[in-house]
């Protein structure tokens, strides 16, 4: 049975729903490329692995501060520039990263990063539900978070792995040339879209609603990172070599589930018919990826 017109992702939202993808894919993987690389940083700039964390602490710190005075802030500015400058503002910290000669600069680095993805993903997720009709903004904003889970399942174990073979400073430069080249996807593929009217301000769902996901979103990643960020230097002494310690394979499961919940998710926001194609969606349906490794070697008994 023909599906109707307004339940239809036409061409053209499907090439700017995959530039998306893949911009959503450098983001994430650049936010959480430090776990993997965590003990090599440690290493390089003689400072405790406690204090390397900090990195991952930097960035999260910005992004929770800035997400929303940012938002509110560029609510007039037109779309498609922003999203780029905030690919671009990702390449120029992974760069300042790879070229860092102290850790203050590499902090710096982690810093501008920090900026660009306390807006990107109030953007990315506007912006696909914009590029739908109504009835399949759910779907729409599914595939574009899809990119977070392929940036856990790929990205993170893919870029930890160059700088296991060649070094960290490698890995960070090969995210900067991504995010050049996400940026010239997204540029090419991504229709241009307006600044948000007073009508769409005007249909936004009650503050009330998104409080209590911020709140949930916040204790769930509280205790998500605590541990997550040092997961390397866990398994390095756990027995689990150094270049082993975010394999894909290992990633499997967890993405799988999520992208279950990302499909049931978005199969019952078309049902409902999001209100506002400008509304924020949190990212928690694509929260996927836990680097756990192979399992150390059973220890013979004492």
């Amino acid at each position: 049975m023909a599906r109707s017109e307004d339940e239809r992702i036409g061409f053209g939202a499907a090439l700017g729903l995959g530039s998306l993808v893949l911009a959503t894919f450098v983001a994430v993987t650049t936010e959480i490329v430090p776990v993997g690389l965590l003990p090599q940083l440690s290493r390089a700039f003689s400072v405790s692995e406690a204090v390397t964390g900090l990195l991952v602490t930097v960035y999260a710190g910005l992004v929770a501060v800035l997400a929303v005075p940012l938002t509110r802030l560029t609510t007039r500015l037109p779309r498609k520039p922003l999203l780029l400058a905030t690919i671009g503002l990702y390449s120029v910290g992974n760069l300042v990263i790879a070229l860092a000669p102290t850790f203050a600069v590499l902090c710096v680095g982690r810093a501008v990063g920090g900026v660009a993805h306390a807006l990107f993903f109030s953007l990315s997720s506007a912006y696909a539900s914009s590029l739908v009709p109504p009835r399949v903004q759910g779907r729409a904003l599914a595939i574009a978070a899809s990119g977070a889970s392929i940036g856990y399942v790929l990205g993170v174990p893919l870029v930890t792995s160059i700088g296991a073979a060649l070094d960290w400073r490698a890995a960070f430069g090969a995210l900067a040339i991504g995010g050049v080249l996400a940026g010239i996807v997204t540029a090419g593929a991504l229709p241009p879209a307006g600044a948000e009217d007073a009508e769409a301000a005007r249909t936004r769902a009650p503050r009330s609603r998104l409080a209590g996901a911020a709140v949930v979103n916040a204790i769930a990643f509280f205790g998500h990172y605590a541990l997550y960020t040092y997961v390397s230097a866990v398994l390095i002494r756990a027995a689990v070599p150094e270049g082993r310690s975010a394999p894909p394979c290992s990633c499997s499961a967890r993405p799988a589930s999520s992208a279950s919940g990302s499909r049931a998710s978005s199969s019952t926001a078309g049902r409902a018919r999001a209100s506002s194609p400008r509304s924020c969606s949190p990212r928690s349906a694509s929260w996927p990826c836990w680097p756990c490794g192979p399992r150390p070697p059973a220890r013979s008994p004492r």
